[in-house]
């Protein structure tokens, strides 16, 4: 069996839609996905040579999957498994768990992603379609068990809502994606929570504002009351 390099590029954190597909498919090729997805357990040592060899070339095995997924990663992935890069099987599943974290905010993210796709100038149409099931996969991937359409529904609707925020409510955003709920009842409440808040903010400011246009008004009539002299000038 060769051991040819793959082809395609390392993961990194703007291409995790493909780059895990590509990965798997080539681990597979070389047979090694049995190992990384945790299929093939290590063999149990029993007094039988024959077990501990089998154990020695298992182990072989196992440090030719982990190097080589170390080698399919950009800098900024191998960070996140750099303290299990001896073990496979936990580098694996330890990629996976910044992206497909099974929360709203992840699926909102994967919907954003999805409906931003244009055709590129120079792209074929059939690249098209592939990039957007690719999406539409990773979707597929942050949704629970239990998801339903009714959820989904919600969750559009939410999502129309958000998007349609101006840049001015980025802050705003963010704080909504951490919600473990984005369901369209949600969103709207804490909307209205927020609209509250700025009409109070707006309140301050113009009281604020008011008060130190008084100050100043204030200060004004004092330095009228001085002469150059330094002497009061106020009508008795």
């Amino acid at each position: 069996m060769t051991s040819s390099s793959p082809s395609f590029s390392k993961l990194n954190g703007s291409n995790y839609a493909t780059g895990p597909g590509d990965m798997e498919a080539w681990l597979k090729s070389q047979g090694l996905w049995r190992l990384v997805s945790g299929t093939s357990k290590r063999p149990a040592l029993e007094g039988i040579e024959a077990d501990g060899k089998s154990q020695h070339e298992w182990d072989a095995k196992s440090n030719k999957a982990a190097g080589w997924l170390w080698l399919m990663l950009e800098s900024d992935q191998k960070a996140l498994v750099s303290s299990c890069r001896d073990d496979p099987v936990t580098m694996w599943t330890t990629l996976h768990s910044p992206y497909l974290q099974k929360k709203a905010g992840s699926r909102f993210n994967a919907y954003d992603d999805l409906f931003s796709i244009r055709k590129q100038d120079d792209e074929t149409l059939q690249s098209l379609i592939n990039r957007v099931d690719d999406a539409v996969k990773l979707i597929q991937d942050l949704r629970p068990t239990s998801f339903s359409l009714d959820q989904l529904d919600k969750e559009l609707a939410s999502m129309v809502l958000i998007r349609a925020l101006p840049e001015e409510y980025n802050t705003f955003v963010s704080s909504l994606l951490l919600l473990d709920k984005l369901d369209k009842k949600t969103v709207q409440e804490v909307f209205i929570t927020e609209e509250i808040q700025c009409h109070r903010r707006a309140a301050d400011i113009l009281s604020s504002a008011a008060a130190m246009a008084v100050k100043k008004g204030f200060n004004e009539t004092q330095r009228w009351l001085w002469d150059p002299d330094g002497q009061v000038s106020v009508n008795e």
